[in-house]
């Protein structure tokens, strides 16, 4: 069974319910592994973990690509499935976790969001290394990780894009990005050009992730309800070694209490999504049990409580 770490604060309450959703795809990441990370925590024992904590956790289903003439089409396939099972999921105001998996999974995930909120607009808190703003114009690998949130803006290949209609599904204001410090120049223009606030490291670093996670907050709950989406390479590679593409100079242990830190406690969150855990890659599970830490800090207590 997985344990906690106790260097981020446990925020349990005996009622809180949490629904997990796996999403067994590396489809849109050249480097396999991912695809295995649902199946790695349900083996791990992730909701006896989390149920220690306090939280009435299940694993409400395990989504798996299905074979296709191309990743695109089968990613299509897949988001569309996602989207149908967070759907039901919002509808009946049940807090969700989606556990990746590739972080393309993203497009599927927050536009279920968007259809159970019958198109009305909701914030995300985007933290990652990348932007992942390319499109196929753009891209410089072609990778369709690289791509997911340029899709929920409206801007990619109508397989993917198309999930939200009308769209886009996610509006420019109610999103920002924190952790950002690899990118390319054509993605940090879309941003850019579309008013999109990004954190990066360097902010982060000179401000305080205090004073970040207040900014991004507002941004996002100015929709009212918001999502936060975690790519696990934002964090350093020294907390958190199961991914696949890592990046240095990341999110701290310090920086990433802080930004967990608030938010069980904010109004609005309805869900969290934590991707591209490579179990392949992880070091006696550490990755793994940063995983259920970072769920267990985030699942709100109810309304009433």
């Amino acid at each position: 069974m997985l344990m906690r770490s106790k260097k981020i604060p446990d925020l349990s309450q005996t009622d809180r319910k949490l629904s997990l959703i796996g999403v067994a795809s590396a489809l849109g990441c050249p480097k396999k592994g991912s695809e295995q990370g649902p199946l790695e925590l349900l083996q791990l024992g992730l909701t006896n973990t989390l149920q220690l904590c306090g939280i009435d956790a299940h694993w409400q289903q395990i989504i798996h690509a299905k074979h296709q003439q191309t990743d695109l089409n089968a990613l299509a396939l897949l988001c569309e499935e996602l989207a149908r099972t967070v759907k039901q999921q919002v509808e009946h105001q049940q807090f969700f976790s989606v556990i990746g998996g590739d972080h393309s999974c993203a497009i599927g995930t927050w536009n279920g969001v968007y259809q159970a909120r019958q198109h009305a607009p909701f914030g995300l808190i985007w933290v990652d290394a990348h932007m992942d703003s390319h499109t196929p114009f753009s891209s410089h690998t072609g990778a369709l990780h690289g791509m997911p949130l340029a899709c929920l803006l409206g801007f990619g290949d109508q397989a993917l894009t198309g999930l939200a209609q009308p769209g886009p599904a996610l509006q420019a204001e109610h999103l920002c990005l924190i952790g950002v410090r690899s990118f390319e120049a054509e993605e940090a223009e879309l941003l850019a050009n579309l008013g999109v606030r990004v954190f990066n490291m360097h902010e982060i670093r000179e401000r305080g992730m205090d004073t970040v996670m207040a900014e991004a907050i507002d941004i996002a709950s100015s929709a009212g309800d918001f999502g936060l989406s975690i790519d696990l390479d934002a964090l350093d590679p020294t907390i958190a070694p199961a991914i696949s593409i890592p990046e240095p100079n990341g999110i701290n242990l310090h920086e990433l209490n802080r930004l967990i830190k608030p938010l069980a406690k904010t109004a609005g969150l309805i869900g969290v999504e934590i991707a591209e855990f490579n179990p392949r890659f992880d070091h006696q599970q550490q990755t793994a049990r940063l995983i259920s830490t970072i769920l267990s800090a985030c699942v709100p207590a109810p309304p009433d409580k």
